[in-house]
Order: C-alpha cells, then structure tokens, then sequence
C-alpha cells in the first residue's frame, strides 16, 4: 500500500446533504492534494489518501451535520501485509 491511493468508505443517509468534515488525530483533516472526500446522491461517502504510507495509518473520524444534527463514526486504518 505504500505509496498508493487509498480509500476510506462508508454509506450515510442524511436530507438534506450534510457537511462532511474527516479528523485524524482528533484534529481536522484538510482536503487538497494529497485528501478529497466525495458523497454520492447514494449516500457513498469516500475519503481518498493520495501516496498513503505510515504517516497515515491511524484513526479516523468521519462527522456529518446538517440542519438536523450530527452523527459520527470512527474508523482504524492500517497497513496488512507489509513486511517490517
């Protein structure tokens, strides 16, 4: 996986369309050129790591908001089949 593109994925249900905001770390995560996160009028929700390595393997937390409220969900990411 070093190096590579990867995702994080989910499914949400939320009307209206939701802010979507990512935390690593408990700190938010800017979206540029290494981050993007997409949401699908399925409720597909991705975010994209660009040259994923070590520095990425952490937990994640994705927050969605609208008008409604909030809800969240965290995610552990790591890196299978590496050899040390």
């Amino acid at each position: 996986m070093d190096g590579r593109t990867t995702n994080i994925c989910t499914t949400i249900r939320a009307f209206p369309t939701p802010k979507v905001t990512w935390y690593i770390y408990g700190r938010k995560l800017e979206m540029g050129d290494r981050h993007s996160s997409t949401l699908t009028d399925k409720g597909e929700l991705a975010l994209e790591i660009k040259n994923f390595g070590w520095k990425d393997v952490a937990e994640y937390r994705v927050e969605v908001t609208n008008e409604y409220g909030t809800a969240s969900q965290s995610i552990k990411v790591d890196m299978a089949g590496m050899w040390l």
